[in-house]
């Protein structure tokens, strides 16, 4: 793809539509300013609320430190210094890349003259997943996880299902509001796989440091609630030999899947993400940051990278391209 889509440079008559209310889509409106866009800046987010962080989630806010709306990335005053249209609570239902139109869940269309995908990744549901199951991905996921918390005593047990980076914040977290955290992975050592054999042994034991219990080999074949008042919420963990655990709380955090289900009829190429150049652009007036992003790591292989350093490295690399035809 490299060399193969060309700049369009933006004008003040342009107008970027941005689908994706986190980090990446924010981020990228912020820095079309930054770079001097004058145009119309129109902002598609799915969930009600305007961008908001989602690393601190998963640790300040869980363990109690910071309120939700710490989290906060476009205050009123920011949306307003950045003129920038809100279309909040309604997600994207396709993309006509030819004439550059979003259309929306609710039937309606927005057009513009260049779109930016920014609709990031959503949390991993694995075969047996059922509603009861917690998950931490977006700001509706942790209030009603920490509603449960409330409920529960010091020392009681949470299984976490995920012994990765997400799971062991959680159970960090949960360790700091005096609950006994499990931490539940089906590979014999916590991320084996992406850090390789020195690295996950060193964090095979990393958990007994902070008080954490963590069981390897642990594979889940399902997770069951009874309509029992005596259970008080509780669930039991069966796993793969039958044997089960009783806890609290179930929460499952065994990482994230692309959100471009949307994209299928675009003829987009997509794959793990959406795939783009070195200019983050999959079309001549359309580009792709952050998480939804497949990007080349180098020459004959695409990544995905979820982290919010990333996320904005990808909003400056195309704000800049489509404002100055520099590549990063």
């Amino acid at each position: 793809m490299a060399g193969e889509l060309r700049v369009t440079r933006l004008s003040g008559s342009d107008h970027v539509v941005i689908v994706g209310a986190g980090l990446a889509g924010w981020r990228t409106s912020e820095e079309l300013r930054r770079h001097g866009f004058s145009g119309r800046i129109t902002l598609i987010g799915d969930e009600p609320e305007p961008p908001y962080d989602r690393p601190p989630l998963s640790k300040q806010v869980l363990s109690g430190k910071w309120p939700l709306e710490h989290t906060t990335l476009a205050t009123p005053e920011k949306i307003d210094h950045a003129n920038v249209e809100m279309r909040l609570g309604v997600g994207a239902r396709s993309l006509d890349v030819a004439s550059t139109t979003v259309t929306l869940n609710d039937g309606s269309a927005v057009a513009g003259t260049h779109v930016v995908i920014a609709t990031g990744a959503r949390a991993r549901r694995l075969a047996w997943y059922e509603p009861n199951v917690y998950l931490v991905r977006s700001r509706a996921d942790v209030r009603r996880l920490i509603a449960r918390l409330d409920e529960l005593s010091p020392g009681d047990a949470v299984a976490i299902i995920g012994a990765g980076f997400i799971g062991a914040e959680v159970a960090t977290a949960l360790k700091s509001r005096g609950l006994s955290p499990v931490l539940l992975e089906a590979e014999e050592r916590p991320l084996l796989h992406v850090l390789g054999e020195t690295v996950s042994q060193w964090l095979r034991d990393l958990p007994a440091n902070f008080g954490v219990e963590l069981r390897t080999t642990q594979k889940v074949e399902a997770v069951t609630y009874r309509d029992d008042p005596d259970m008080n919420g509780d669930a039991d963990v069966i796993f793969e030999d039958a044997s089960s655990l009783r806890v609290r709380a179930v929460v499952l955090g065994v990482g994230a899947q692309p959100n471009v289900e949307w994209l299928d009829d675009s003829g987009l190429l997509l794959d793990n993400g959406v795939v783009v150049d070195e200019n983050q652009l999959c079309a001549p007036r359309v580009g792709a940051v952050g998480d939804v992003a497949s990007f080349s790591w180098s020459s004959d292989t695409h990544v995905r990278i979820e982290h919010w350093q990333v996320a904005s490295d990808h909003a400056g690399a195309l704000a800049r391209y489509w404002m100055t035809g520099e590549s990063s």
